[in-house]
């Protein structure tokens, strides 16, 4: 989420070749580019898509079931210990640090 994503879609055969989604959806905030099989955007949601591909031209068509997984964007630790009391030469010393 919060990530531009853009993946051309393949096919061989006579061109043109339009594009289209057959069955099921995209993952909310993509979309297909009818004319270049480009799937793009940000995705908005955690999710897993399943979805049929269909592709197009004067001769006929093919179908193909794609899925995406969106997963969240993974988040950096954060140190949040400000300090460290201090130690005594011959004495254990223990803290723990908190993130």
């Amino acid at each position: 989420m919060g990530t531009a994503y853009s993946q051309t879609l393949a096919a061989t055969g006579d061109t043109p070749i339009t594009w289209s989604i057959d069955s099921g959806n995209l993952p909310a905030g993509l979309s297909l580019e009818s004319e270049t099989g480009v799937i793009s955007g940000t995705p908005t949601t955690v999710e897993t898509a399943s979805f049929t591909v269909k592709a197009t031209n004067a001769s006929g068509s093919d179908t193909k079931a794609l899925s995406i997984d969106i997963v969240s964007q993974p988040v950096a630790p954060a140190i949040t210990t400000s300090s460290l009391p201090g130690g005594t030469v011959g004495t254990a010393y223990s803290q723990t640090l908190a993130a």
